[in-house]
């Protein structure tokens, strides 16, 4: 007759793994120290998980602590092969009704930011960026539902909303100039001959807009700015339009197809 034998161990460290049991004083279950690979390890509720941390970096509220005293921890979500996708997903739909979903970047306990949703412990689903203590107030730029984007504001009510002032970029030429698609502002700083400013192609940029001003304050009849579109393209149903008066400005709007004045 064989006989079954049952040994209780409340630790045990196998090549880099410790398990610790109940009587131990190291306050989680499972700790990685080396390079291992671990699977089929299911944690049960108050269980920690440590890679590479001191049993005392970890706090009540931390279920997962990755630390490497001389630098260089990664996390790494790789998907070798098959269908679907990797993800990170931070959950927090259980009995919290009014609890957020974040990630926090920290340099020092004072310097993080983070990202997420419901920040502030509101319930409108919104996504946010926040600097520093995690409320509301302190959320730098936050999308709403829907899509409205507020910088400075929490009830962004357009689908660009700055509550603070906004830099655009200003491009200065003394000469003739052909626009570029990184340009805004073009700013003619010398009329004593005629000068050209040249358009990019409307095509495929429809809602894109230019503004071009006569800065020096000599555009004239004799020394005009003109404005020409690319290729057959037309402004406002013409080859051509010119700034031919002191201090004057037009701004230009592309259908995708040709450009118009505002």
């Amino acid at each position: 007759m064989k006989m079954k034998t049952l040994i209780l161990i409340s630790s045990i460290f196998i090549a880099g793994i410790c398990f610790a049991g109940s009587g131990q004083v190291i306050p989680h279950r499972f700790r990685v120290t080396g390079n291992q690979t671990v699977s089929d390890f299911p944690l049960t509720a108050n269980q920690k998980v440590f890679v590479n941390s001191p049993a005392g970096n970890i706090s009540s509220v931390d279920a997962l602590v990755i630390q490497n005293a001389g630098g260089g921890d990664h996390v790494k979500i790789k998907k070798s092969g098959g269908s679907g996708i990797a993800e990170l997903v931070i959950d927090n739909s259980g009995p919290c009704v009014a609890c957020d979903a974040s990630l926090t970047f920290q340099v020092a306990s004072a310097d993080k930011w983070s990202i997420g949703q419901d920040i502030g412990s509101t319930t409108d689903k919104h996504f946010a960026i926040v600097e520093g203590i995690q409320t509301l107030a302190n959320s730098r730029l936050l999308i709403k539902p829907g899509g409205n984007v507020g910088i400075a504001t929490t009830a962004p009510h357009s689908t660009l909303h700055v509550n603070g002032s906004l830099a655009l970029k200003r491009t200065a030429t003394s000469g003739n100039y052909t626009i570029l698609s990184t340009d805004y502002y073009i700013g003619v700083t010398n009329t004593a001959a005629p000068r050209t400013i040249s358009l990019p192609s409307a095509a495929g940029i429809t809602g894109r807009v230019y503004v071009i001003k006569d800065e020096s304050g000599g555009a004239s009849l004799s020394t005009p700015i003109t404005i020409i579109p690319s290729g057959s393209q037309t402004i406002d149903g013409s080859a051509a339009i010119t700034i031919n008066s002191t201090y004057g400005k037009l701004s230009l709007i592309s259908d995708g197809n040709n450009w118009f004045t505002f």
